[in-house]
Parts: structure tokens; sequence; C-alpha cells
């Protein structure tokens, strides 16, 4: 099955965003921040990341 480079990227994007998902709950273990504070941050990482090309 062949992917074209748009199914190419967003699985690229799929995969930084788990990665950069467990590092900021990695970080949460040790700075303790608050539920809203962490979905705020996840939402913000999550559109940097789908605004990419």
């Amino acid at each position: 099955m062949e992917m074209n480079s748009n199914e190419s990227l967003d699985e690229k994007k799929v995969d930084t965003i788990k990665l950069r998902l467990l590092e900021l709950e990695t970080d949460n273990i040790v700075k303790k921040e608050s539920n809203p504070a962490m979905v705020d941050k996840i939402q913000r990482m999550i559109m940097t990341e789908v605004e990419k090309r």
C-alpha cells in the first residue's frame, strides 16, 4: 500500500504529537500542574504541530 505525501506527513505529525504528549506528561509528573493548565498546553502543542507543513 503506497501512501501519498500528505498521508505520510500526517503520520509524521501524529507520531510527533504522541512523543510531545509523553514529554508533557513526564514533565507534569514533576511540576504537578493543574488539569486545566495541562489541557491548555496539550491543545496548544497539537495545534502547533497540525499547522506545520
